[in-house]
């Protein structure tokens, strides 16, 4: 599972479509968590929206992670 220094990592692994992200870890809605932090969640393409927002910065990232409600997976990590 990926940890917040692995940002990078998950970065090259995201544009080779190699990370599983699994949402709404916890029973928590990622998307209504997603709303609270007034960021982007649309319907249609919520996951991918959401990898990106996660992607932009060191704190979005770590922020994402620390919330409990994803878990990114890089393959052979």
């Amino acid at each position: 599972m990926a940890r917040p220094e692995d940002r990078l990592l998950t970065i090259e692994a995201f544009k080779e479509g190699l990370i599983n992200v699994n949402l709404n870890i916890g029973g928590q809605s990622t998307r209504k968590w997603a709303r609270e932090k007034h960021w982007p969640a649309p319907l249609f393409g919520f996951k991918k929206t959401l990898i990106r927002k996660m992607l932009e910065n060191d704190e979005t990232f770590t922020e994402v992670l620390e919330s409990g409600n994803v878990e990114v997976w890089i393959p052979g990590y």
